[in-house]
């Protein structure tokens, strides 16, 4: 599924959006990516962090230099929640136009287990932790991403299910990039 919108910045600045669900590392072959979020689920609960800008979103950040996407997630995610991934599945690429051109921003479904209590992000990005219901996610993040948040939740939601359903040990669907 591919959609193509506007969006406004948290600045207030317009900018063009296409977002594509992806199945694999295929799909983002030869694109620089700029950050990996994920919809993190323990048990039936969505992880929300607060951003020290008082934005309630999923965690995630920068894929640093000689880190594979998925690396990059498992490092952000423990950072700003304290949480581990125990399966993942790659979401959606999003193509944001920026006045210097293009970024690329992939989002992941993951369940998750706690490694111990959240004390704080050592970035100092993040402020608190949340266990949500997914349903009321939508209250919590960005309002500009109409119709891209709405199918992007859907998928993390249908994602969930398969990931439930599959043999946690298998690697299957996790090859490093």
């Amino acid at each position: 599924m591919e959609i193509r919108t506007k969006i406004l910045s948290r600045t207030g600045v317009p900018r063009d959006v296409v977002y594509r669900e992806i199945d694999s590392a295929e799909d983002f072959s030869g694109r620089e990516i700029e950050t990996v979020r994920a919809y993190c689920f323990y048990k039936d609960q969505l992880v929300v962090v607060r951003e020290q800008d008082g934005h309630w979103g999923l965690p995630g950040g920068a894929v640093e230099a000689g880190e594979n996407v998925q690396e990059a997630l498992r490092r952000e995610v423990m950072e700003e929640s304290f949480m581990q991934i125990l399966q993942m599945k790659f979401l959606s690429l999003r193509e944001v136009a920026e006045p210097e051109g293009a970024t690329n921003h992939l989002r992941f479904a993951c369940l998750v287990e706690p490694a111990g209590e959240f004390e704080s992000d050592p970035a100092g990005e993040v402020t608190a932790v949340k266990l949500i219901d997914p349903a009321t996610f939508l209250q919590f993040a960005d309002k500009n991403w109409g119709q891209i948040g709405e199918r992007m939740l859907a998928r993390a939601l249908e994602l969930r299910e398969v990931m439930k359903n599959e043999d946690i040990t298998s690697p299957a669907d996790q090859p490093e990039v």
